[in-house]
Protein backbone atom coordinates (compact mmCIF):
# COMPACT_ATOMS: atom_id res chain seq x y z
CA UNK A 1 0.00 0.00 0.00
CA UNK A 2 0.78 3.63 -0.68
CA UNK A 3 2.23 5.09 2.99
CA UNK A 4 0.41 8.24 1.60
CA UNK A 5 -2.47 6.59 1.82
CA UNK A 6 -2.30 4.80 4.94
CA UNK A 7 -4.21 7.74 6.80
CA UNK A 8 -7.09 7.57 4.70
CA UNK A 9 -7.52 3.59 5.27
CA UNK A 10 -7.23 4.00 9.05
CA UNK A 11 -9.76 7.09 8.70
CA UNK A 12 -12.06 4.43 7.17
CA UNK A 13 -11.44 2.09 9.69
CA UNK A 14 -12.41 4.22 11.74
CA UNK A 15 -15.64 5.14 10.04
CA UNK A 16 -16.29 1.61 9.03
CA UNK A 17 -16.58 1.22 13.14
CA UNK A 18 -18.02 4.10 13.95
CA UNK A 19 -21.17 2.87 10.99
CA UNK A 20 -21.96 -0.53 12.05
CA UNK A 21 -21.70 0.46 15.70
CA UNK A 22 -24.57 3.38 14.43
CA UNK A 23 -25.93 0.42 12.23
CA UNK A 24 -26.02 -2.35 15.62
CA UNK A 25 -27.75 0.19 17.46
CA UNK A 26 -30.15 0.98 15.04
CA UNK A 27 -31.07 -3.13 14.66
CA UNK A 28 -31.05 -3.30 18.51
CA UNK A 29 -33.68 -0.55 19.22
CA UNK A 30 -36.31 -1.96 16.45
CA UNK A 31 -35.33 -5.23 18.14
CA UNK A 32 -35.72 -3.83 21.37
CA UNK A 33 -39.71 -2.72 21.05
CA UNK A 34 -40.41 -6.62 20.43
CA UNK A 35 -38.32 -7.99 23.21
CA UNK A 36 -34.68 -9.11 24.48
CA UNK A 37 -34.48 -12.10 22.46
CA UNK A 38 -35.57 -10.17 19.29
CA UNK A 39 -33.16 -7.12 19.83
CA UNK A 40 -30.03 -9.29 20.51
CA UNK A 41 -31.09 -11.13 16.94
CA UNK A 42 -31.24 -8.17 15.04
CA UNK A 43 -27.63 -7.24 16.62
CA UNK A 44 -26.44 -10.11 15.10
CA UNK A 45 -28.12 -9.74 12.20
CA UNK A 46 -26.63 -6.13 11.80
CA UNK A 47 -22.97 -7.52 12.53
CA UNK A 48 -23.60 -10.20 10.33
CA UNK A 49 -24.46 -8.32 7.05
CA UNK A 50 -21.46 -5.53 7.88
CA UNK A 51 -19.16 -8.66 8.00
CA UNK A 52 -19.66 -11.60 6.05
CA UNK A 53 -18.83 -10.48 2.67
CA UNK A 54 -15.51 -9.54 4.13
CA UNK A 55 -15.42 -13.21 5.25
CA UNK A 56 -16.28 -14.40 1.92
CA UNK A 57 -13.96 -12.07 0.22
CA UNK A 58 -10.97 -13.51 1.90
CA UNK A 59 -12.03 -17.48 0.72
CA UNK A 60 -12.66 -16.45 -2.35
CA UNK A 61 -9.33 -14.96 -2.96
CA UNK A 62 -7.44 -18.10 -1.35
CA UNK A 63 -9.51 -20.06 -3.66
CA UNK A 64 -11.93 -21.51 -1.31
CA UNK A 65 -15.02 -20.47 -3.61
CA UNK A 66 -17.79 -23.03 -2.34
CA UNK A 67 -17.27 -21.22 1.33
CA UNK A 68 -17.16 -18.03 -0.25
CA UNK A 69 -20.54 -18.39 -2.55
CA UNK A 70 -22.06 -19.39 0.87
CA UNK A 71 -21.07 -16.74 2.80
CA UNK A 72 -21.97 -13.88 0.13
CA UNK A 73 -25.19 -16.27 -0.34
CA UNK A 74 -25.80 -15.57 3.69
CA UNK A 75 -24.93 -12.22 3.54
CA UNK A 76 -27.96 -11.08 1.17
CA UNK A 77 -30.79 -12.26 4.04
CA UNK A 78 -28.90 -10.49 6.83
CA UNK A 79 -28.43 -7.62 5.04
CA UNK A 80 -32.60 -7.46 4.12
CA UNK A 81 -33.12 -8.03 7.79
CA UNK A 82 -30.84 -5.54 8.19
CA UNK A 83 -32.32 -2.95 6.39
CA UNK A 84 -35.77 -3.75 7.49
CA UNK A 85 -35.24 -3.42 11.04
CA UNK A 86 -33.18 0.08 9.64
CA UNK A 87 -36.44 1.08 8.46
CA UNK A 88 -38.61 0.63 10.90
CA UNK A 89 -36.48 2.74 13.57
CA UNK A 90 -35.55 5.55 10.90
CA UNK A 91 -38.74 6.23 9.61
CA UNK A 92 -40.56 5.04 13.58
CA UNK A 93 -38.92 7.67 15.32
CA UNK A 94 -38.80 10.16 12.79
CA UNK A 95 -42.50 9.79 12.52
CA UNK A 96 -43.06 10.05 15.94
CA UNK A 97 -41.59 13.30 16.29
CA UNK A 98 -43.38 14.48 13.08
CA UNK A 99 -46.91 13.12 15.21
CA UNK A 100 -45.84 14.59 18.24
CA UNK A 101 -44.54 18.04 16.85
CA UNK A 102 -48.32 17.81 15.09
CA UNK A 103 -49.75 17.36 18.49
CA UNK A 104 -48.11 20.40 20.02
CA UNK A 105 -48.53 22.69 17.91
CA UNK A 106 -52.22 22.00 18.21
CA UNK A 107 -51.97 22.51 21.78
CA UNK A 108 -50.02 25.61 21.19
CA UNK A 109 -52.44 26.90 18.79
CA UNK A 110 -55.29 26.30 20.46
CA UNK A 111 -54.06 28.36 23.84
CA UNK A 112 -53.01 31.19 21.07
CA UNK A 113 -56.71 31.00 19.70
CA UNK A 114 -57.85 31.45 23.45
CA UNK A 115 -55.97 34.06 24.23
CA UNK A 116 -57.14 35.73 20.72
CA UNK A 117 -60.71 35.14 21.84
CA UNK A 118 -59.58 36.63 25.46
CA UNK A 119 -58.42 39.83 23.86
CA UNK A 120 -60.99 40.12 21.38
CA UNK A 121 -63.60 40.02 24.78
CA UNK A 122 -61.43 42.55 26.48
CA UNK A 123 -61.41 45.38 23.31
CA UNK A 124 -64.97 44.86 23.30
CA UNK A 125 -65.58 45.70 26.41
CA UNK A 126 -62.60 48.84 26.43
CA UNK A 127 -64.72 50.65 23.48
CA UNK A 128 -68.11 49.92 25.28
CA UNK A 129 -66.70 51.86 27.89
CA UNK A 130 -64.90 54.24 26.09
CA UNK A 131 -68.14 54.90 24.27
CA UNK A 132 -70.45 55.35 27.28
CA UNK A 133 -67.80 57.68 28.96
CA UNK A 134 -67.92 59.49 25.84
CA UNK A 135 -71.24 59.86 26.08
CA UNK A 136 -71.85 60.51 29.57
CA UNK A 137 -68.63 62.24 30.80
CA UNK A 138 -70.51 62.21 34.09
CA UNK A 139 -70.38 58.66 34.49
CA UNK A 140 -67.01 58.48 35.99
CA UNK A 141 -67.82 60.71 38.73
CA UNK A 142 -70.27 59.01 40.15
CA UNK A 143 -71.49 55.89 41.79
CA UNK A 144 -74.70 54.02 41.21
CA UNK A 145 -75.17 53.33 45.19
CA UNK A 146 -75.10 57.52 45.40
CA UNK A 147 -78.05 57.64 42.72
CA UNK A 148 -80.38 54.75 44.71
CA UNK A 149 -79.70 57.04 47.61
CA UNK A 150 -80.75 60.59 45.99
CA UNK A 151 -83.54 58.47 43.95
CA UNK A 152 -85.19 57.28 47.12
CA UNK A 153 -84.90 60.52 48.94
CA UNK A 154 -86.83 62.14 45.55
CA UNK A 155 -89.46 59.67 45.99
CA UNK A 156 -90.23 60.48 49.29
CA UNK A 157 -90.32 64.48 48.58
CA UNK A 158 -92.95 63.36 45.68
CA UNK A 159 -95.31 61.58 48.12
CA UNK A 160 -95.04 64.48 50.48
CA UNK A 161 -95.92 66.55 47.10
CA UNK A 162 -99.14 64.14 46.62
CA UNK A 163 -99.98 64.19 50.39
CA UNK A 164 -100.80 67.65 50.12
CA UNK A 165 -103.29 67.58 47.66
CA UNK A 166 -102.48 66.39 44.24
CA UNK A 167 -99.50 66.40 42.01
CA UNK A 168 -98.51 70.27 41.29
CA UNK A 169 -95.79 71.22 39.43
CA UNK A 170 -93.13 71.02 42.04
CA UNK A 171 -94.42 67.09 42.58
CA UNK A 172 -94.35 67.21 38.61
CA UNK A 173 -90.48 68.61 38.64
CA UNK A 174 -89.87 65.84 41.20
CA UNK A 175 -90.99 63.08 38.70
CA UNK A 176 -88.90 64.61 35.97
CA UNK A 177 -86.16 64.64 38.19
CA UNK A 178 -86.68 61.01 39.47
CA UNK A 179 -86.28 59.47 36.07
CA UNK A 180 -83.26 61.54 35.01
CA UNK A 181 -81.89 59.93 38.36
CA UNK A 182 -82.91 56.40 37.42
CA UNK A 183 -81.67 56.50 33.49
CA UNK A 184 -78.30 57.79 35.05
CA UNK A 185 -78.35 54.65 37.40
CA UNK A 186 -78.47 52.71 34.56
CA UNK A 187 -76.03 54.49 33.23
CA UNK A 188 -73.54 54.17 36.53
CA UNK A 189 -74.71 50.60 36.88
CA UNK A 190 -73.72 49.93 33.11
CA UNK A 191 -70.01 50.94 33.34
CA UNK A 192 -69.62 49.38 36.54
CA UNK A 193 -70.43 46.31 35.41
CA UNK A 194 -68.12 47.26 31.96
CA UNK A 195 -65.25 47.92 34.13
CA UNK A 196 -65.90 44.66 36.18
CA UNK A 197 -65.91 42.77 32.63
CA UNK A 198 -62.60 44.62 31.54
CA UNK A 199 -60.92 43.60 34.58
CA UNK A 200 -61.83 40.20 34.34
CA UNK A 201 -61.04 39.74 30.86
CA UNK A 202 -57.94 40.86 31.66
CA UNK A 203 -57.16 38.40 34.62
CA UNK A 204 -58.26 35.48 31.24
CA UNK A 205 -56.00 37.41 29.06
CA UNK A 206 -52.90 37.14 31.18
CA UNK A 207 -53.68 33.86 32.22
CA UNK A 208 -53.49 32.77 28.91
CA UNK A 209 -50.17 35.20 27.56
CA UNK A 210 -48.60 32.86 30.41
CA UNK A 211 -50.00 29.59 29.04
CA UNK A 212 -48.96 30.73 25.51
CA UNK A 213 -45.14 31.95 27.14
CA UNK A 214 -44.87 28.22 28.70
CA UNK A 215 -46.21 25.98 25.60
CA UNK A 216 -43.53 24.39 23.56
CA UNK A 217 -44.58 26.16 19.82
CA UNK A 218 -44.31 22.56 18.63
CA UNK A 219 -41.22 23.42 15.96
CA UNK A 220 -39.42 20.01 15.01
CA UNK A 221 -36.54 19.60 12.30
CA UNK A 222 -37.88 16.51 11.54
CA UNK A 223 -41.24 17.77 10.68
CA UNK A 224 -39.57 20.96 9.07
CA UNK A 225 -37.38 18.35 7.00
CA UNK A 226 -40.60 16.24 5.89
CA UNK A 227 -42.53 19.04 5.20
CA UNK A 228 -39.90 20.09 2.56
CA UNK A 229 -39.12 17.15 1.38
CA UNK A 230 -42.93 16.73 0.51
CA UNK A 231 -42.39 19.91 -1.27
CA UNK A 232 -39.33 18.98 -3.33
CA UNK A 233 -41.16 15.29 -4.32
CA UNK A 234 -44.53 17.41 -5.35
CA UNK A 235 -42.13 18.80 -7.84
CA UNK A 236 -40.53 21.52 -6.24
CA UNK A 237 -43.39 23.32 -4.90
CA UNK A 238 -41.65 25.53 -2.47
CA UNK A 239 -44.48 27.90 -2.12
CA UNK A 240 -46.86 25.62 -1.75
CA UNK A 241 -47.86 23.83 1.70
CA UNK A 242 -48.55 19.93 1.51
CA UNK A 243 -51.04 18.04 3.37
CA UNK A 244 -50.47 15.26 5.83
CA UNK A 245 -50.76 12.23 3.36
CA UNK A 246 -47.79 13.87 1.29
CA UNK A 247 -45.77 14.81 4.46
CA UNK A 248 -46.39 11.45 6.00
CA UNK A 249 -44.49 10.24 1.84
CA UNK A 250 -41.94 12.34 2.22
CA UNK A 251 -41.38 11.25 5.62
CA UNK A 252 -41.38 7.26 5.25
CA UNK A 253 -39.11 7.84 1.62
CA UNK A 254 -36.51 9.63 4.12
CA UNK A 255 -36.37 6.74 6.64
CA UNK A 256 -35.91 4.38 3.79
CA UNK A 257 -33.20 6.66 2.74
CA UNK A 258 -31.43 6.40 5.83
CA UNK A 259 -31.95 3.06 6.47
CA UNK A 260 -30.31 1.98 3.19
CA UNK A 261 -27.57 4.29 3.06
CA UNK A 262 -26.54 3.47 6.99
CA UNK A 263 -26.53 -0.92 5.60
CA UNK A 264 -24.56 0.59 2.66
CA UNK A 265 -22.01 2.26 4.04
CA UNK A 266 -21.67 -0.25 7.33
CA UNK A 267 -20.77 -2.78 4.58
CA UNK A 268 -18.79 -0.76 1.82
CA UNK A 269 -16.14 0.94 4.48
CA UNK A 270 -15.53 -2.20 6.31
CA UNK A 271 -14.37 -3.99 2.53
CA UNK A 272 -12.83 -0.99 1.39
CA UNK A 273 -10.90 -0.45 4.84
CA UNK A 274 -9.51 -3.61 5.13
CA UNK A 275 -9.19 -4.94 1.41
CA UNK A 276 -5.68 -4.20 0.94
CA UNK A 277 -4.88 -6.51 4.34
CA UNK A 278 -7.23 -8.45 3.22
CA UNK A 279 -5.89 -9.57 0.04
CA UNK A 280 -2.77 -9.95 1.59
CA UNK A 281 -3.85 -12.19 4.18
CA UNK A 282 -5.30 -14.45 1.25
CA UNK A 283 -2.23 -14.56 -0.58
CA UNK A 284 0.18 -15.21 2.42
CA UNK A 285 0.10 -18.99 2.48
CA UNK A 286 1.17 -19.51 -1.31
CA UNK A 287 4.19 -17.44 -1.24
CA UNK A 288 7.67 -18.06 -0.31
CA UNK A 289 9.25 -14.86 0.69
CA UNK A 290 12.78 -16.11 0.81
CA UNK A 291 13.40 -19.08 -2.07
CA UNK A 292 16.23 -21.01 -2.61
CA UNK A 293 18.98 -19.35 -3.97
CA UNK A 294 21.38 -22.05 -6.65
CA UNK A 295 23.96 -21.28 -3.95
CA UNK A 296 21.89 -22.12 -1.58
CA UNK A 297 21.76 -25.90 -3.43
CA UNK A 298 25.77 -26.36 -3.90
CA UNK A 299 27.08 -29.90 -2.38
CA UNK A 300 28.64 -27.35 0.20
CA UNK A 301 25.38 -26.09 1.67
CA UNK A 302 23.72 -28.88 2.26
CA UNK A 303 23.53 -30.43 5.81
CA UNK A 304 21.25 -31.06 8.44
CA UNK A 305 20.59 -27.73 9.31
CA UNK A 306 18.53 -25.95 7.22
CA UNK A 307 20.51 -23.09 4.93
CA UNK A 308 20.95 -19.42 6.54
CA UNK A 309 19.26 -17.06 4.47
CA UNK A 310 22.01 -14.63 2.47
CA UNK A 311 23.42 -11.48 4.08
CA UNK A 312 20.66 -8.93 3.51
CA UNK A 313 17.77 -11.06 3.40
CA UNK A 314 15.31 -11.35 6.75
CA UNK A 315 14.93 -14.66 8.19
CA UNK A 316 12.12 -16.69 6.12
CA UNK A 317 9.22 -17.64 7.92
CA UNK A 318 8.13 -20.96 9.53
CA UNK A 319 7.08 -22.30 6.58
CA UNK A 320 9.87 -20.93 4.47
CA UNK A 321 12.32 -22.99 6.80
CA UNK A 322 10.25 -26.10 7.09
CA UNK A 323 10.49 -26.19 3.50
CA UNK A 324 14.15 -25.33 3.38
CA UNK A 325 14.77 -28.73 5.71
CA UNK A 326 12.81 -31.37 3.70
CA UNK A 327 14.77 -30.07 0.41
CA UNK A 328 17.67 -30.35 2.35
CA UNK A 329 16.92 -34.06 3.88
CA UNK A 330 15.97 -34.98 0.30
CA UNK A 331 19.21 -34.31 -1.01
CA UNK A 332 21.44 -36.04 1.89
CA UNK A 333 19.34 -38.79 0.53
CA UNK A 334 20.57 -38.46 -3.09
CA UNK A 335 23.69 -38.30 -2.22
CA UNK A 336 23.43 -41.34 0.10
CA UNK A 337 22.22 -43.35 -2.81
CA UNK A 338 25.12 -41.85 -5.52
CA UNK A 339 27.51 -42.99 -2.92
CA UNK A 340 26.92 -46.31 -2.83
Amino acid sequence: MNDSLNFYFKLGSVLALAVLAGDLVMSAMFGWSLGFMMALIMGAASLASGILLIFAAYHWARGVRPLAIMLAVAWLPAFGVNVWSNIGVATAVRMADVQQARAQKAVYQDRRDGLASAKATLKVAEDNLRDLEAAHAWAGTVKATGLRDKLTELQAAADREAARGGCGPRCESIKREIMSTQERIGIAEQRADLTQRIAAAQKVVASFADKVAATDSGISSAANQSTLHAKLLAGFQLGSDPDATKIMIANEATGIAIALVVAILSVALGLGSVWDRLMSLARAPHRIENPLTPADCAPSSLGTQPAQPPAGHAAAPSYGLRGRTIFTAKADRLRALAAA
